[in-house]
């Protein structure tokens, strides 16, 4: 508890014997058995038209017996996770015509207590696709700010920050790389403005305001980049941790090819060239791989001894997640590392820029203030590149952003 979220405790425990183990000797999470759900003392069944219908979209997500879901029992404790969240959140909209937002999943993760928190949803819901997410909706709050993806395409860990941010209206916005199972050649300038027409549906006009950390840091920046192009105006873009100008300078820069995703393939999985002959495409390819992998302990297990420990931090239940979701992640990760190793900053911004450096990171921000026309306010907190954004270090971060936006507009007024 003192270095996790809550939603990733344990719940359960079970004593097995011995643990079982794959043919190279490693442990075989999918031949672990699932802990058991039995209807107890404590069940509680649903008791209204709303319950009813949250339970039957639990046991499609969770893929559970719908007459043994309580709805008092937490999301969390029968499986689910941040892309179950999602999962979650759009099937509410789309059958209950109702939002419910992350953070209200993730603090309130049982059906009767989201049964109480969702809330009537537009008929022309803006958030009705997968890309913009409502993270966080206070009450009061009119003024909106989004939050731009991360380097894994999701937006699990703006989950806290938007938890504590009282001011606005939080808005996620998502890849839907998450949705495909193959990498992309995709390119951040079209990607920046693909989030900015999804922006304008909530909100049409600026002045916008914007904050992305790691990777997303990079996406707002190219997002102001074209909003001031086009004559628009950002009120405020905040970059936590970013590593700016250049990004993963350590990484290759080659566009996905099928020969290349091939040779991959046959190594990570030890397959045979000749398999993979018929195939006419990436996308057939890694299909193809899916059903070539008879055991899928074994190909999980490979997948997870070659991903770097950077990657594995990006993905909410890394050791969990079975084998075409794990794909899929990891698919996502790598094309949006390749877009920003191919992605050229380009000219400076007129947009007020609030920068957080996380101690641990020793970025190099010497050339940051080049790329913007005003001074720039740069500050320091505690923690590395990954947990300060955590439950522990995360209400500093809120403060630390907090107290440099009242200094930026102090400046400002003085001039």
């Amino acid at each position: 508890s003192q270095s996790l979220p809550d939603f990733m405790l344990p719940t359960q425990y079970m004593r097995l014997d011995q643990m079982p183990l794959t043919s190279s000797g490693k442990l075989n999470r999918r031949a672990l058995p699932r802990p058991r759900i039995e209807i107890g003392e404590d069940f509680v069944a649903a008791q209204n038209d709303t319950e009813r219908q949250l339970v039957a979209i639990w046991s499609e997500v969770l893929k559970l017996d719908a007459a043994l879901i309580s709805t008092t029992r937490s999301f969390f404790e029968l499986g689910g996770h941040s892309l179950k969240a999602n999962q979650l959140a759009s099937l509410a909209r789309k059958r209950l015509h109702a939002e419910i937002s992350l953070v209200d999943i993730f603090k309130s993760p049982s059906i009767r207590a989201m049964a109480a928190l969702l809330k009537v949803a537009n008929s022309e819901d803006p958030s009705s696709g997968e890309i913009l997410t409502l993270l966080h909706q206070p009450e009061g709050a009119t003024e909106h700010l989004f939050l731009v993806h991360d380097g894994s395409g999701d937006v699990q860990a703006y989950v806290d920050l938007a938890g504590l941010w009282q001011s606005h209206i939080c808005w996620g916005l998502r890849s839907d790389l998450l949705g495909q199972l193959a990498p992309k050649n995709v390119d951040l300038k079209q990607l920046a403005t693909q989030y900015i027409e999804q922006m304008k549906k909530v909100q049409a006009d600026g002045p916008y305001q914007l904050l992305g950390w790691s990777l997303g840091g990079l996406l707002a920046f190219e997002m102001t980049r074209q909003l001031e192009a086009a004559g628009e105006k950002v009120d405020q873009l905040i970059m936590l941790d970013t590593e700016f100008p250049s990004v993963y300078p350590y990484l290759q820069n080659e566009d996905f090819s099928l020969a290349n995703e091939k040779a991959l393939v046959v190594e990570l999985f030890e397959s045979e060239a000749s398999t993979f002959d018929q195939v006419q495409n990436i996308e057939e390819l890694w299909k193809a791989v899916i059903d070539e992998c008879t055991d899928a302990a074994v190909c999980i297990e490979r997948i997870r001894q070659r991903v770097p420990n950077e990657i594995r931090a990006l993905i909410p239940q890394f050791s969990d997640l079975p084998l075409v979701e794990l794909v899929t992640a990891v698919n996502a990760i790598r094309s949006l590392e390749r877009a920003a190793v191919n992605h050229v900053v380009s000219e400076p911004l007129n947009a007020p820029l609030i920068y957080i450096s996380a101690s641990e990171s020793k970025l190099n921000l010497d050339l940051l203030p080049a790329y913007f026309h005003r001074e720039v306010v740069i500050r320091e907190i505690e923690g590395d590149h990954f947990n300060i954004l955590r439950s522990q270090r995360v209400a500093q971060l809120v403060e630390t952003i907090a107290a440099a936006l009242d200094e930026q507009h102090k400046v400002f007024l003085s001039r």
